[in-house]
């Protein structure tokens, strides 16, 4: 298996905001969200029938990489390890 080099995780933002003593600035975290939406909805089967269910989705598993000026520029849902292939009349 090969993964994309990535710079770290969501909670890593979180913490160097926290020690300035401020929150993730909104338009950032409309970024994240934005991103991660757009991941989740990828997650449904072809025939629309199955879909699958991540089932551990937190900020170490919500990966980004910096672009070459600094700024954020990708967000990337990770680690399926407890993700459930499901029937969606089932879910």
């Amino acid at each position: 298996m090969v993964l994309e080099l990535f710079d770290g995780d969501v909670n890593s933002i979180y913490e160097e905001y926290l020690k300035k003593g401020r929150g993730i600035p909104e338009q950032l975290t409309r970024k994240i969200l934005f991103q991660i939406m757009l991941a989740l909805a990828s997650l449904r089967g072809e025939n629309n029938y199955e879909m699958i269910q991540h089932r551990d989705i937190k900020p170490q598993n919500i990966l980004y990489r910096k672009d070459r000026h600094g700024g954020y520029a990708r967000f990337v849902l990770a680690d399926f390890g407890l993700a459930k292939i499901v029937d969606k009349d089932m879910s």
